[in-house]
């Protein structure tokens, strides 16, 4: 695990993998309460492709500290910005999922200069109308799971994998699959409560649509149109206002598209080496 600091003393924890220091770079940030190791295969394919590729632990998650006061959307971009200039990468493709889709809109907003080619899944540009995220609904969720209420291990691993795909993939899901499991250890551990409330706080705020039309990053939207946590309108709605967006809305797919769609991860692959070129500029 390597370190970097954000503006306000923050520590960030992140991790690469593939080649060293000059290869094209590719930047993951994960969504509300989880590390960026459960990028796992995403990771993998992509470090395998010949990308550098950064996978951090938002703040308040995993070993990276929570900030006392500042949790937001455009703070998390800029954290994401100190860890890309503490490995001294001046332009990285971009991939979010849920809040760090919302992240990454933030940071190729914020940092355009930052940022090649954009992916966005499962994400919302904090439209409420487009998605479910209700804080309260969310926090009760997680404190049954922590506090283990749901007392047998195979149960809390199905409710966890329900909320994150589908019914029938829950259903059926072999709970030993490493793409499986490292989604259900995930939500057992890794974010404190204030770190838990942090994130809430930060998805439930942000706010980018009226400035989407200003990317002009090639950007991919992805998402599950079973997307029980973020509703697909969602996704259709930023690939309609970011200009030239691509959409491909996956069938019978909920909100973790990379443990049950893993042709997503193919696609995000092929993308973003279509884009290799911005990174030379």
């Amino acid at each position: 695990m390597r370190y970097a600091y954000a503006r306000d003393g923050t520590r960030l924890a992140y991790d690469v993998a593939g080649p060293g220091p000059g290869a094209p770079a590719v930047l993951l940030v994960m969504g509300l309460a989880f590390r960026g190791v459960v990028w796992g295969e995403t990771r993998d394919v992509l470090a395998a492709a010949g990308y550098r590729t950064v996978t951090m632990d938002n703040r308040g998650v995993g070993e990276s500290e929570p900030a006392s006061f500042d949790f937001s959307t455009s703070t998390m971009a800029d954290d994401a910005v100190e860890v890309l200039r503490q490995e001294r990468i001046a332009r990285a493709h971009v991939v979010g999922v849920s809040l760090g889709g919302m992240i990454a809109q933030e940071l190729v907003l914020r940092h355009p200069a930052r940022v090649g080619a954009l992916v966005l899944q499962s994400t919302t540009a904090g439209r409420p109308r487009y998605h479910y995220l209700a804080p309260a609904l969310g926090l009760r969720s997680a404190a049954l799971l922590r506090e283990r209420v749901l007392d047998r291990p195979e149960r809390r691993a199905r409710v966890a994998l329900r909320v994150l795909t589908t019914r029938r993939y829950a259903r059926r899901a072999d709970l030993d699959d490493p793409r499986n499991r490292s989604l259900i250890d995930a939500v057992e551990h890794g974010i404190s409560p204030s770190g838990y409330l942090g994130q809430v706080t930060a998805a439930t705020s942000h706010r980018a649509w009226r400035r989407l039309p200003r990317i002009a990053a090639p950007t991919l939207v992805q998402h599950g149109d079973r997307d029980a946590i973020i509703r697909a309108a969602a996704g259709r709605a930023l690939a309609r206002r970011i200009p030239d967006a691509t959409l491909h809305v996956y069938r019978r797919a909920g909100h973790a598209l990379a443990i049950q769609c893993p042709e997503s991860i193919g696609e995000v692959r092929d993308f973003v080496r279509a884009h290799d070129a911005l990174l030379a500029g």
